[in-house]
């Protein structure tokens, strides 16, 4: 993985899929892809507003290596911004093939992280079963 501050330099975000979640609603799934080939995959729940056309996105569960995995990379507190900015802003500027279209291409109005919505590291891997580390 490049140095912080660079390696997001030309991502791109995908919709993956919908997927049920524990309290009875839905996921939605979308992977970060990187110039390098790597990938790293989050979890975000649309939470509506009263009036049902606005939106805010609560994201969580980020840096699966892959799409149903459960195994989640680490990274450490500059590289962690830097995805937040990452996020925000490309949910903003770009459209997003699928999810946009299932949005009316209406973009989210606020961002919210769920509590230990990334692993703070240096690269590690890590189960996210039982939070322990993991050898690659």
């Amino acid at each position: 993985m490049d140095q912080a501050g660079d390696f997001l330099n030309g991502a791109t975000i995908e919709y993956g899929s919908r997927i049920p979640d524990d309290d009875g609603g839905s996921l939605e799934l979308f992977g970060i892809n990187l110039p390098s080939g790597e990938s790293y995959w989050f979890a975000a729940k649309k939470e509506w507003a009263e009036n049902g056309n606005d939106y805010a996105l609560l994201i969580g569960n980020f840096g699966a290596i892959g799409r149903l995995s459960w195994k989640y990379r680490s990274f450490n507190k500059t590289q962690i911004m830097e995805i937040k900015a990452f996020l925000e802003k490309y949910f903003h500027t770009e459209n997003i093939r699928y999810f946009s279209e299932i949005m009316d291409h209406r973009k989210p109005l606020a961002f919210h992280y769920r509590d230990k919505w990334i692993i703070e590291g240096n690269g590690e891997l890590y189960d996210n079963v039982t939070g322990e580390r993991i050898d690659g």
